[in-house]
């Protein structure tokens, strides 16, 4: 039976627990070991369910499909739980992470190319270039785990530009572009691009903190 642990909020102990039987049968939430309510099978889920908890606030809590894949949306009053995936922290940090992924690989490959000369990736348009594009993505997603809006938008922009020209150069080397390859970009931008509206989201909650 999975069981999640979440907090209330960024910075508490994880007070709300929630477990489920397979298929999403049979969820039961507990908030400091006592009882909060029961949702019994997944249509139920799917149609979201509000429970009250005991300081007066109100639980939200949906089946939602995200990426192929059923995830838990929980939100007390309206905010989305530290550690879920509607959490703008949990956004950004998988921008930041899909970053680093692009960086580490650019990096990689253009290294590859230079130090083992290979033809085929020469052909591509691969070598020094590719290598300095992956160490400056490590440099950006360094500063947008830091919450820096302009280097999201600047790696956003260059990682797509990147795939336009690859796709061109491709085609003008007499090469079908891969679906699989174009397919893998834009999995990769979207989360990258849903990290906008996470550092937009999270500017009050710093701005707060600093007058503080």
């Amino acid at each position: 039976m999975p069981t999640h642990s979440f907090a209330l909020e960024h910075g508490q102990p994880k007070r709300l627990k929630l477990a489920w039987k397979w298929g999403w049968k049979d969820l039961t939430i507990s908030l400091d070991g006592q009882p909060v309510g029961s949702v019994p099978d997944q249509l139920a889920l799917t149609g979201g369910q509000d429970f009250p908890l005991p300081d007066g606030s109100s639980l939200h809590v949906r089946l939602v499909r995200r990426m192929n894949e059923n995830e838990l949306e929980l939100r007390c009053d309206g905010k989305p739980l530290p550690g879920t995936s509607s959490d703008p922290l949990t956004v950004l940090n998988t921008a930041g992470g899909i970053i680093y992924l692009v960086a580490g690989f650019n990096l990689l490959v253009g290294l590859a190319a230079l130090l083992f000369d290979i033809p085929f990736l020469r052909q591509m348009g691969i070598g020094l270039a590719t290598a300095v594009f992956g160490a400056s993505f490590f440099l950006l997603g360094y500063l947008v785990r830091q919450r820096s809006l302009p280097a999201l938008l600047a790696a956003i922009i260059a990682f797509a530009l990147d795939g336009i020209l690859r796709i061109g150069l491709a085609s003008y080397l007499g090469y079908t572009p891969g679906v699989a390859g174009i397919l893998a970009r834009l999995i990769l931008i979207v989360p990258m691009i849903q990290g906008v509206a996470a550092i937009n989201a999270l500017r009050p909650v710093t701005k707060k903190k600093r007058k503080k």
